[in-house]
């Protein structure tokens, strides 16, 4: 749409922009409406946009703010992004062409050193990044509107919004606008941020079907499927289809991200009559948590089955104890007899394993950390074979597995602002690594037979041969016969 000078000048004197932006994008800018006049989320505090790539958000979230401006002589407004190069990037980038036609008696000026755009009539926009300690150039007076652009790839998400961004608004009836792509985890805050927001109608979601720009052109919208890996990548879907799912490349149980698997990994499942019962943990404080899952090896069906999981901030020892003693009990895990054998695995932490064994009667052993991946792997594998089965109230457990993913070095896994470091995954590591899959929990004797009610042959109960001495009574095998039986020798 082009417009005379006239026309021009008196569309930025009233701050009337929404010209410049393509049909797709109206639906980010009437949801970002005035901080005066709310559209869609009426007198809302914090609103969410999650859009795909290619969308033009940060464009249009800049030129509502032009248009702010204009309007609101004075206006305090800042602008977060994830880091200070960022900024230059695509802030900078796309405020050029917002203003390429802006009149000069309206143009505002950008302060280097403050890194602040100043217009004629006082209005102000601040420009900050959110890596190391930038974010705090966005603390000061009053904030009307606040804006956290490409919120997914922030570090300290939660600590800009709540700490910093949040007061400021608390005297002007201000609002702020985090909008962004999906983070590569599921484990980020904005992905936690969006789920609540969705669930109080305060969240816009935008995915590339929506982008009737691209849609409106086959031949480039395959250009994008095929340069991203197919439809069924996890860059499509997480980049453009807006899907919570995590980066490939840096996935820690890749399988959990698969629905087929998960269908069945996750399912309640009948207990066996014999089993040996299982406690595995690692324990942590703050910012790691304490991850601890209970479960066992069901012998007949060859598979681990955890029942249930304690996910904690700042747990004291005594504390601990008292909730695994509760939990075991309550499972029917705390009775250790000669078919229910019961063992606990730790990650190794001297002090408080003694403590745990000196004070509380509660013995762990500490498991070996010697290779991550090789760990790591097993599980993997028992996940792909489908031989694991998590009950569905283990919640922590299950999100953590579809958001765990590896530091940048690959030798252990990220933290998390919502997760910590993964430690339920940890112990669910520590647990598939430790667990006794060959020992038989199940007793000689089927359940209800006794030397009362049947007549049992004295090999049979005979604890030092078992089925052995049965198999030498029946067929008056000699004891040394029976080692060469033992090792197929015959």
């Amino acid at each position: 749409m082009a417009l005379d000078q006239d026309a021009l000048h008196q569309a930025w004197t009233e701050g009337i922009l929404d010209w410049k932006l393509r049909p797709h994008q109206r639906t980010i800018y009437n949801f970002v409406a005035d901080i005066d006049q709310p559209a869609e989320v009426t007198g809302a505090l914090k609103i969410f946009a999650k859009c795909a790539r290619r969308f033009g958000k940060t464009f249009t979230v800049l030129l509502h703010l032009n248009e702010l401006a204009q309007r609101y002589p004075g206006i305090r407004m800042r602008y977060a992004a994830p880091t200070e190069k960022s900024l230059k990037s695509y802030v900078k980038p796309n405020m050029r062409v917002i203003l390429n036609d802006c009149p000069t008696d309206l143009r505002p000026k950008f302060r280097m050193q403050e890194s602040l755009y100043l217009w004629p009539n006082g209005a102000e926009l601040w420009l900050a990044g959110t890596d190391k300690e930038h974010a705090e150039k966005l603390r000061g007076p009053g904030t009307d509107l606040g804006v956290l652009d490409e919120a997914g790839s922030m570090q300290n998400l939660k600590y800009v919004l709540n700490d910093i961004l949040l007061p400021s608004t608390m005297d002007t009836d201000g609002r702020l606008v985090i909008i962004s792509s999906p983070p590569k985890t599921p484990g980020h805050d904005f992905t936690l941020l969006c789920a609540e927001a969705e669930a109080v109608g305060t969240l816009l979601v935008q995915t590339v079907w929506q982008n009737s720009w691209l849609t409106a052109r086959p031949e480039k919208l395959q250009e994008y499927i095929e340069a991203s890996g197919g439809l069924d990548s996890t860059t499509w879907k997480r980049e453009y289809e807006c899907q919570d799912v995590v980066d490939e490349t840096i996935a820690v149980i890749g399988e959990a991200s698969s629905k087929d698997i998960m269908d069945v990994v996750v399912a309640e499942v009948e207990r066996p009559a014999h089993f040996h019962s299982l406690t595995a943990m690692d324990p942590g404080f703050s910012p790691s948590h304490t991850g601890i899952l209970f479960g066992y090896i069901d012998f007949l069906k060859g598979y681990l089955v955890i029942e249930d999981e304690i996910d904690m901030l700042r747990m004291r020892t005594d504390i601990m104890a008292e909730r695994i003693k509760s939990k075991e009990e309550t499972l029917g895990f705390g009775l250790a007899t000669s078919r229910n054998k019961h063992m606990r695995w730790s990650d190794i932490d001297p002090r408080l394993l003694l403590d745990l064994d000196a004070m509380h009667h509660m013995s762990f052993a500490a498991t070996s950390k010697d290779n991550l991946p090789a760990m790591v792997n097993h599980a993997r594998v028992l996940m792909s074979q489908k031989r694991i089965r998590i009950h569905p109230r283990c919640k922590s457990l299950i999100a953590q597995l579809k958001a765990v993913t590896w530091n940048e070095a690959k030798s252990g896994f990220d933290f998390s602002t919502q997760f910590g470091h993964y430690d339920v995954v940890s112990a669910f590591i520590y647990m598939t690594r430790n667990a006794d899959w060959q020992s038989n929990p199940f007793p000689n004797m089927p359940d209800g037979v006794n030397s009362f009610s049947h007549i049992i042959p004295t090999e049979m109960i005979r604890a030092k041969k078992g089925n052995e001495g049965l198999l030498a009574h029946l067929f008056k095998v000699k004891d040394r016969a029976m080692v060469k039986l033992r090792h197929g020798r015959f």
